[in-house]
């Protein structure tokens, strides 16, 4: 799996693979369109940590003992785009359904949390203070634009926080998201952390 993140920052496609790799000299050696388009101009501003088979359930990929390194790789490129297919299909039928709702906020995460919070529970006297504010040392208030509290989701199945844990600390992260995690045995919150490896998990967990 190494061989296959350093093949995609080596040739702009998912483990270096030979199809796609082929595919684009045959198309006049073109790049992979997320390494030359940015919102930065001429400037390379693909985030460090992409890895575009992450999140892919690829274990099946490696059942054949007999398999080399490359037919690995090949497999696990071929299971993630049939994956990808698949959710994509999934995802455009829900759009198609109107079951998909998109809303965007740009601001402190943590307090973010609290608001949602205080919609679902608007009666719990601590949750009212810490929402109050936009952020920290700010007298700013929060207003969510047009958030109906009957009609959006305010209880989530899934909350993933990408690596907030390193700014912010898996220890102000859980008190501010778990209580918003629908009460169901599969609800996940899902973190990681950049941070540099430790010998000492609670190094990182106590940040």
């Amino acid at each position: 799996m190494i061989d296959a993140f350093c093949g995609f920052w080596e040739y702009g496609v998912i483990g270096g693979n030979s199809q796609d790799a082929e595919g684009l000299a045959r198309d006049g050696h073109r790049v992979n369109p997320s390494m030359a388009i940015s919102s930065t101009g001429d400037t390379f501003a693909v985030a460090h940590s992409s890895d575009p088979i992450l999140g892919f359930n690829l274990a099946s990929a490696f059942d054949n003992d007999n398999a080399t390194e490359q037919e690995r790789k090949e497999s696990a490129v071929l299971l993630a785009k049939s994956q990808f297919r698949e959710r994509c299909m999934a995802f455009g039928g829900k759009v198609r359904e109107k079951a998909i709702l998109i809303r965007v906020y740009c601001g402190d995460a943590l307090r973010f949390c609290y608001e949602l919070q205080g919609l679902r529970n608007p009666e719990n006297p601590r949750t009212n203070i810490l929402r109050l504010y936009a952020s920290a040392w700010r007298s700013t208030p929060i207003v969510l634009d047009n958030f109906d509290t009957s009609r959006d989701i305010n209880a989530f199945d899934i909350i993933d926080t990408n690596n907030l844990a390193d700014p912010l600390g898996i220890l102000n992260l859980l008190p501010a998201i778990s209580p918003l995690l629908s009460r169901k045995a599969t609800s996940t919150m899902f973190t990681e952390t950049l941070s540099k490896y430790t010998k000492d998990p609670a190094d990182i967990i106590s940040h």
